[in-house]
């Protein structure tokens, strides 16, 4: 009996040998980085035994967090993935960098011109910067952004001169074609340029029946877009007042003006105007139509009132 128990405890002692040693049954504990291994899509630790480094631990899908990185004008923008887990980091959707801005009016001094940036921070940048373009000697304004250097000595016109546009003083020298305080024309209330007293809209024939007081007259102005028109009203040699019957225009869209020669204040109204009255009243009226949006065929129809 005791040969035979003998024989048993061998058998088994040699059988845990052969799995480890004897009286311990535990499979070898592998190694794994501390650092994270990944690819495009997943990080893990990898095994750093020799001979297993396929095996991974604690594998799983990257956790991205997006960070939008706008253009500047050095720089173009993109935006970067970062897994927040192993920290890996890829970038896309690029961006150009930002482009500047530049005036559309010419900037000077006394030797050049130049277009100047109009973006904030950046007023310095400069474009299409060159020296002055005279014709001769006795030019005295840059052929290109209009600056004037002084060629000796030149006196304005105390009066305006203008075309439909533009207004300036001309050199009181014979044959100088110099222009001072050149600028657009602008509009006050009435359709006169504020600087130079230039009307700057439409003479307008408003006829009438001179014989009745009820007949219906019209005036046509045709299609109109948005914006301000201006029109000076003229009405032969008669004078009286105009009442408005009917028109295709917002009620708040046009505005009749007419000045009373003896006082000099305007008088505006909506709906009626006065015209022509001796010693009274200025012979033109005035009307001023501001649109929102097109309008076909502007048409008033209205009643005159002569005064005799």
């Amino acid at each position: 009996m005791k040969k035979i128990t003998k024989l048993i405890f061998t058998s088994l002692c040699l059988s845990s040998f052969l799995l480890g040693s004897c009286g311990n049954s535990e499979a070898p504990t592998h190694n794994y980085s501390n650092e994270w291994s990944h690819n495009e899509t997943s990080h893990w630790h990898a095994c750093t035994d020799e001979g297993y480094e396929d095996l991974k631990k604690d594998e799983a899908n990257h956790t991205f967090v997006d960070v939008v990185i706008p253009p500047t004008y050095e720089a173009g923008g993109y935006t970067t993935h970062t897994c927040s887990v192993c920290n890996y980091s890829y970038t896309d959707s690029e961006t150009e960098k930002l482009v500047h801005h530049y005036s559309s009016e010419w900037s000077h001094n006394e030797t050049s011109h130049w277009h100047a940036c109009t973006d904030e921070g950046y007023e310095d940048l400069k474009k299409d910067e060159s020296t002055h373009v005279y014709d001769d000697e006795h030019d005295a304004i840059c052929n290109t952004c209009g600056y004037v250097r002084d060629i000796g000595d030149h006196v304005a016109e105390s009066s305006w001169s203008h075309d439909s546009t533009h207004h300036w003083h001309e050199c009181t020298h014979d044959g100088c074609e110099l222009k001072f305080d050149y600028n657009e024309h602008t509009a006050d209330l009435h359709g006169f340029c504020d600087t130079c007293g230039e009307y700057l809209g439409q003479l307008k024939d408003m006829p009438y029946n001179a014989m009745s007081y009820t007949y219906e007259n019209r005036a046509d102005f045709g299609t109109l877009d948005a914006g301000t028109y201006y029109y000076r009203i003229k009405f032969s040699l008669y004078s009286g007042s105009l009442e408005v019957a009917s028109t295709n225009m917002p009620s708040e869209s046009y505005v009749f003006y007419w000045k009373n020669n003896t006082t000099g204040e305007w008088m505006q109204s909506g709906d009626t105007c006065k015209f022509g009255a001796i010693n009274t009243y200025d012979s033109f009226s005035y009307l001023v139509i501001t649109l929102t949006s097109q309008v076909t065929g502007v048409y008033i129809t209205y009643y005159t009132h002569m005064s005799i």
